[in-house]
């Protein structure tokens, strides 16, 4: 979430957590035509043809959005979840779709690594400075010691941070310890 603030593509974000993996194309390829089709004439049903596959569907919205010039930036969840195969042809499916799979360490992902020549980065969260500067900004204090322990028990994850830093600063006169 932290990173589509700052992309210049469109966003779009899905949990896969669970869904099935071979409904994977034609669920991500409903709810992309659905949100992005709309403003076309007849945009969704050259999409949504009957009887063709989720990657067929999904190969026809690849085609709508070069059409449109246009690229999209999937942020899948839980992308650990689905089996290799379906992550793979999904992802084979579109060169228009950017993902970013985020994952829990799982035999999937080395899997993945090894089909399709992905490398994995690890999401390390902010140090204890930068959780220190994002607490303040809020209007918050702490000892390193509460520092240290937002950033642990948040995983240093931005959102996290500054959401424990907000309810501090509203409901404990901005004390973090």
């Amino acid at each position: 979430a932290q990173a589509a603030q700052h992309s210049t593509q469109v966003c779009a974000y899905y949990d896969a957590g669970d869904l099935p993996g071979p409904a994977l194309a034609s669920t991500l390829v409903r709810e992309l035509a659905a949100r992005f089709a709309t403003q076309e004439q007849g945009g969704l049903r050259r999409i949504l043809l009957p009887g063709a596959s989720g990657v067929e569907a999904l190969r026809t919205f690849d085609t709508f959005l070069q059409q449109r010039n246009d690229n999209l930036l999937l942020v899948l969840d839980n992308a650990h979840r689905i089996p290799v195969e379906n992550l793979r042809d999904v992802l084979h499916a579109t060169t228009r779709i950017h993902f970013v799979l985020l994952c829990q360490p799982h035999d999937n992902v080395r899997q993945l690594e090894a089909m399709t020549g992905l490398q994995r980065e690890s999401l390390q969260g902010w140090d204890i400075d930068t959780v220190a500067a994002a607490v303040a900004d809020l209007g918050g204090h702490a000892s390193a010691l509460g520092y240290e322990q937002l950033r642990s028990y948040t995983g240093g994850l931005p959102l996290y941070v500054e959401s424990a830093a907000r309810v501090a600063a509203e409901e404990y006169k901005g004390d973090i310890d």
